[in-house]
């Protein structure tokens, strides 16, 4: 990531940034784990029809929310 943006600085803290880095000019990567939350309403999982391979798929990648721990509790919509 930080070869790609070459200007920015790496955040090695998982809280949320001050005011200062948020609104400042400098550039800033935070990187921070986060745990995909699919929508189980959907056809692909409520279809007992559907291949569980199918399934797996999109419960890890057709993820368009995530679930961050952290102390905001705000989820990261994709």
């Amino acid at each position: 990531m930080l070869s790609k943006h070459a200007g920015a600085q790496l955040l090695k803290t998982a809280s949320e940034p001050s005011e200062e880095i948020r609104f400042g000019t400098a550039l800033y990567i935070q990187c921070t784990q986060v745990t995909p939350e699919p929508d189980r309403t959907l056809p692909i999982f409520t279809n007992p029809d559907v291949p569980a391979a199918v399934r797996t798929y999109y419960e890890h990648r057709y993820v368009p929310e995530c679930d961050m721990d952290s102390d905001s509790n705000t989820p990261l919509v994709l």
